[in-house]
């Protein structure tokens, strides 16, 4: 539904509004802001191999998935999660709901596109015929990527770059207004950040020659890190099924494993869509050598932004967070206590309102 949605009295039910810490009477932009505060906290990325987390951020998205959709909030209101699950019932689950919830909620998809981890894994081994349809889908999306970032810092090789500078910062907030959107603008910024520095390498290329040697040790880290993220998941099975498969908390911790791992392969994914992107703008030898090194100028100045503005806001948010959970434990755990339509505030990102 369009516009806002004003609560008419009093919701049969809370639960969901206590998930996000905001009042039954919170408006939109208090609803995001506060799922954007609570999607940080709980993100996998943040939470490493911790199974409480890995629930608590798929609750977080689920009370959002409701809050956040005017007619399932006012059904929510008036007949509470039976009567939302009823309207919804027969509806197939999709998996890639929860996937998209991860990495962005769709607000990056103009720089690394769809990702197609699903479709990756659901293909057979010997469908060789599938398989490169996939990698020509990849190629083609990858293709149309390069020609929007090539727009996207036209203002900049045009020499407006006051004024491409101030659409960078105002991109940056917009970006980060997502779940994941901080860490997500962190790997952009470094991918951008070292894609150009291999071109644009200055004195002698010695930091040219840097930046190679970095990307492949970058590389090397994030494979081991996954390989042991795997090796954890294996052993988290394993004592699953050593009771039997019915063990809850074995079971949450599978999960957990499980959501990391996804996390990880999906970065993984995306920052070869980053680098490929790259690639075609500063690698095209079509291109005069001028045109190649202005373009890379151009990503690593976007890419610094991106840098700099996610700084700024994970150690803003970071502080937010400490003094949340501070409150938390004052109050025994509990949420405290909030004023009608106080809803939470968010520094920094939450204008011109996170999401």
């Amino acid at each position: 539904s369009e516009g806002e949605y004003i609560p008419t009295g009093k919701p049969v039910e809370t639960a969901l509004y206590d998930v996000l810490g905001v009042a039954p009477d919170a408006t939109s932009s208090q609803i995001k802001k506060a799922y954007f505060l609570k999607a940080r906290l709980y993100h996998p990325d943040k939470n490493p191999d911790d199974p409480v987390a890995e629930e608590k951020f798929k609750e977080v998205s689920s009370a959002y998935q409701v809050l956040s959709d005017n007619h399932r909030r006012e059904t929510y209101d008036k007949r509470g999660q039976a009567g939302v699950q009823a309207e919804e019932a027969g509806a197939e689950v999709d998996p890639k709901e929860l996937f998209r919830h991860l990495f962005g909620d769709g607000k990056f998809e103009g720089y690394f596109g769809e990702l197609m981890l699903f479709d990756m894994m659901a293909l057979e081994p010997d469908d060789q015929e599938a398989a490169e349809l996939l990698q020509a889908k990849q190629a083609s999306m990858i293709s149309e990527l390069a020609v929007l970032m090539e727009a996207r810092i036209s203002l900049f090789t045009s020499g407006a770059k006051t004024e491409f500078l101030k659409w960078c910062e105002e991109e940056a907030v917009n970006l980060m207004e997502s779940p994941g959107g901080v860490e997500l603008l962190q790997l952009l910024g470094y991918v951008y950040v070292q894609e150009a520095t291999r071109v644009d390498s200055g004195f002698l290329g010695i930091s040219g020659a840097l930046a190679r040697v970095q990307r492949k040790g970058h590389q090397i880290s994030v494979g081991v890190s996954m390989v042991k993220t795997a090796i954890r998941l294996q052993e988290a099975h394993e004592r699953l099924e050593q009771t039997g498969g019915t063990d809850q908390r074995h079971m949450e911790e599978v999960m957990a494993y499980g959501l990391q791992i996804i996390w990880k392969l999906g970065k993984m994914q995306i920052e070869d869509t980053l680098r490929k992107v790259c690639e075609i703008l500063i690698d095209d030898r079509q291109q005069p050598k001028k045109v190649r090194l202005l373009r890379a100028k151009g990503i690593k100045a976007l890419g610094q932004v991106f840098t700099r503005e996610a700084a700024v806001v994970a150690k803003q948010i970071n502080a937010h967070i400490r003094e949340e959970m501070r409150r938390q434990r004052a109050y025994g755990g509990s949420p405290p206590p909030q004023s009608p339509r106080s809803g939470n505030t968010t520094p920094r990102a939450a204008s011109p309102g996170p999401m």
